[in-house]
């Protein structure tokens, strides 16, 4: 009985101490790319890539009667803009930079009723792009890329949900992604805010330690500005992160929701 009570303690301890670890997402504050730690990398773990293509495999197979429950929250966005544009016109073309394995697509097939007016086109890296293929080997309205592909064209929304943060050169990105000239520009969980851009170590993907950019939302307001779009829209994630483990003027509470626009010519 006692061994049984210090076993149960012991796990209790674990537990807590485990938990205290994962507290943090982000750890560390750097200015430069090169100044990171030497085991900080990008997401070439096999574990979130796996897990990734189960998440998406799983959500493929759901099937709602009436309304798709997960399409709430910032996963409405993408869909409610391309309902408005494809009320307007018979194609809707999309550029998904760092678009895993197409959740967003499924999310947007779920909340249209007719959904054969999508041309979808996810840029990731070849392991994911193998994943997202298998998965929609028989959908002729979603392709993969590892590579921006030079031929596209006509694309009416550039999007982009949680992944400028981990490119280290996201200026030159964001100039090549505004060539396309799309007609909308839509950012989604942004790390972007009243912060100074700074560079940190995420920590809360399994077996991988990622490095991660916070911006200053005015710095990408000018760079878009600079390339001919303007703000139209901007909001507010509803989760809130813990960051008191850095510095007070490091710390953003919010993720943002950007939309920008192609500017008129004057």
């Amino acid at each position: 009985m006692i061994s049984k009570i210090k076993n149960f303690i012991k796990n209790i301890i674990f537990y807590k101490f485990y938990t205290n670890l994962r507290k943090y997402t982000w750890k560390g504050v750097y200015l430069n790319w090169s100044d990171l730690p030497l085991d900080v990398r990008g997401f070439d773990s096999n574990r979130f890539v796996n897990d990734t293509f189960i998440m998406t495999k799983n959500r493929l197979s759901k099937k709602y009667s009436k309304i798709p429950a997960e399409i709430k929250d910032e996963n409405a966005l993408l869909p409610l803009l391309a309902a408005i544009m494809c009320h307007k016109q018979l194609k809707v073309r999309i550029l998904d930079f760092g678009g895993g394995m197409g959740i967003s697509y499924i999310h947007i097939r779920d909340a249209i009723p007719n959904g054969s007016f999508l041309d979808y086109h996810i840029i990731e890296q070849e392991k994911m792009c193998m994943g997202g293929a298998s998965l929609f080997c028989n959908d002729d309205h979603i392709h993969f890329h590892t590579v921006l592909p030079v031929d596209l064209s006509d694309i009416d929304i550039v999007y982009i949900n949680s992944a400028l943060q981990y490119i280290n050169d996201y200026l030159s990105l964001l100039k090549k992604l505004c060539a396309y000239k799309p007609t909308y520009f839509l950012f989604v969980r942004l790390s972007a805010g009243d912060v100074p851009t700074y560079i940190t170590v995420q920590e809360n993907v399994p077996d991988v330690r990622i490095p991660y950019y916070f911006f200053n939302v005015d710095e990408i307001v000018s760079i878009m500005g600079e390339c001919g779009y303007q703000l139209i829209f901007k909001g507010a994630l509803g989760k809130k992160y813990s960051m008191d483990n850095l510095p007070p003027e490091n710390r953003l509470e919010y993720q943002s929701n950007l939309l920008f626009a192609k500017k008129f010519a004057e």
